[in-house]
């Protein structure tokens, strides 16, 4: 690969960490195979990826916090899960066989896609009650945080296109300040 391929590369890396912080998510989704293409192995480019994750999402995560747009009833259930499961996911990369990975990788950038394209979510009749906010966060988390840890995939592109659609009153600020610690964990 050339200079001009790199610096290009890391500018993409740069102004997509930037617009997708901006709006609540990271670009681990972007990076996985931009980092692969590039002959990192699949096992490094997951964590490099989440790593950049956590660094980009930080401050949007800290700004969500101070404007008070955090659900917590939703949020701490994603966290204690996905804290617990993402580390297990991530032990697991590297003895997954990485045809296998791609495919599901692959898989997840199509639901993903599909979703953000064509879901269109719809106001509850009456809201959720706080246990079942809960259930369903920790359901989500323990999902998210397994699957973001195995593919490298943080969690807002893994639970942004769920949560809203399965609990109406969750912003994107709530899965934000998950993914930091997700991350952290994942990488290591």
């Amino acid at each position: 690969m050339s200079i001009p391929f790199y610096v290009i590369s890391t500018l993409a890396v740069f102004i997509f960490s930037g617009l997708l912080a901006m709006a609540g998510l990271g670009a681990a989704f972007l990076f996985v195979p931009l980092f692969y293409y590039m002959g990192m192995p699949l096992a490094e480019a997951t964590p490099a990826a989440l790593l950049l994750n956590m660094v980009s999402l930080m401050f949007a995560a800290v700004n969500y916090w101070r404007g008070n747009l955090i659900n917590w009833r939703v949020g701490l259930p994603v966290l204690i899960t996905a804290v617990i499961l993402a580390p297990l996911g991530a032990r697991l990369t590297p003895l997954v066989d990485k045809t296998i990975l791609l495919g599901l990788f692959a898989a997840f950038l199509i639901f993903a896609g599909f979703m953000m394209l064509f879901y269109k979510a719809r106001a509850r009749q009456k809201p959720l009650s706080q246990a079942t906010e809960s259930i369903t966060g920790a359901g989500v988390g323990s999902v998210a945080g397994f699957v973001g840890g195995l593919l490298g995939v943080g969690l807002p592109a893994l639970t942004s296109e769920v949560l809203p659609k399965a609990i109406s009153s969750t912003s994107m600020a709530t899965t934000t300040v998950r993914i930091r610690f997700l991350d952290i964990l994942s990488s290591s």
